[in-house]
């Protein structure tokens, strides 16, 4: 695939993912030597906007002809997505959470989403991607939950 991206900046200088075409081009471009990924960024990708959050630009990246080897490609931009540019928020809030993510990893690996790559220049993270999931917010709003998992949350 040879097509050209050119990479929207804001006034931080920092590289907006706000586009499939753009968070494929940042998954050849700077996670070709990250080891351990389950995907191989040389293959044949397809990507994916996920739209249901209100703060970060969020994208599943998978394999073509395998849609089970997929990465989880999120940015927090330097303002509320939903909102615009107008309304600041500090992107460095990706930094903690990755930091986070990592300790959170060393504790209970089974229950968080691996984490494989920070590129802090951009705040971009890339983890691991869980398919076939709901957010509780989705369903919430849709009135559609037993609140049994409540209890399961607890332990």
């Amino acid at each position: 695939e040879n097509s050209v991206v050119v990479w929207a900046i804001n006034e931080d200088r920092r590289s907006m993912l706000s586009t499939p075409a753009n968070a494929l081009t940042f998954a050849r471009e700077k996670l070709n030597a990250v080891e351990n990924l389950p995907i191989a960024v040389t293959n044949d990708l397809a990507v994916t906007e996920i739209t249901d959050g209100n703060l970060n630009f969020a994208f599943c990246v998978q394999e073509s002809h395998d849609p089970s080897h997929a990465i989880f490609i999120k940015q927090a931009p330097g303002y509320i997505k939903c909102l615009g540019d107008g309304y600041a928020l500090s992107n460095e809030r990706a930094l903690l959470e990755s930091r986070v993510l990592i300790e959170y990893n060393k504790l209970v690996p089974n229950l968080v989403p691996r984490h494989f790559h920070l590129h802090q220049e951009s705040c971009v993270m890339t983890l691991e991607y869980f398919g076939g999931y709901e957010l509780l917010r989705t369903a919430f709003g849709r009135g559609s939950v037993d609140i049994s998992f409540i209890s399961d949350i607890a332990h």
